[in-house]
């Protein structure tokens, strides 16, 4: 499924904390987190060089957290044998259409977002969400809302889809409500 560079190196805190600090994080991790994190990463073979997952630390007082990036649960699904349809919900004129993608008209209203996934054994997942309940109105929920709520709808209906592999874990998009001080989704993506 992944590349398994994280089964075959040995990686130490500093790894970790030199590809914190080049993401821009300002409060560095314990070496325990950090060594917490790694056994996490390993254990999903989820690979942090790769943008699978990240560890972040909000405030000095607070437990760092491990965010998993969303091609982490694309990859796991796509290996699985799932396949998905995403899109974005918009009201267009007195109409609400599920549209397949990012783009909307002009003088569309967007709503939300969707997704459904199949499964190698024929299961069908479905998840629609709001945009209200999901942004954050930080920087890149305003520059590109679109593409985060289609986002937010995929990662929902891949973990319906397979909690085995992916319950319990959620994307920077969705994780942006717990931490409404910090721009989560910038921290990651940067």
């Amino acid at each position: 499924m992944q590349d398994n560079s994280l089964q075959k190196q040995d990686f130490n805190a500093d790894d970790i904390r030199q590809l914190l600090v080049a993401k821009g994080n300002k409060v560095q991790p314990s070496d325990a987190e950090v060594m917490t994190f790694l056994r996490v990463a390993q254990s999903m073979d989820a690979n942090p060089f790769l943008g699978d997952i990240y560890l972040i630390k909000y405030t000095q007082d607070s437990p760092a957290s491990t965010v998993t990036g969303k091609d982490y649960f694309t990859k796991v699904a796509r290996s699985l044998g799932g396949s998905w349809t995403a899109g974005i919900i918009i009201q267009r004129d007195n109409e609400i259409i599920l549209e397949q993608g990012e783009f909307k008209l002009k003088s569309d209203t967007l709503l939300g977002g969707w997704a459904e996934v199949h499964t190698k054994d024929g299961g069908v997942f479905t998840s629609k969400v709001s945009l209200e309940e999901y942004s954050s109105n930080q920087s890149t929920w305003k520059k590109m809302p679109h593409t985060m709520i289609r986002k937010v709808a995929l990662v929902h209906s891949l973990r319906e889809a397979y909690p085995e592999k992916l319950g319990g874990l959620y994307d920077s998009s969705e994780m942006q409500q717990a931490v409404p001080q910090v721009d989560l989704v910038s921290a990651v993506e940067d």
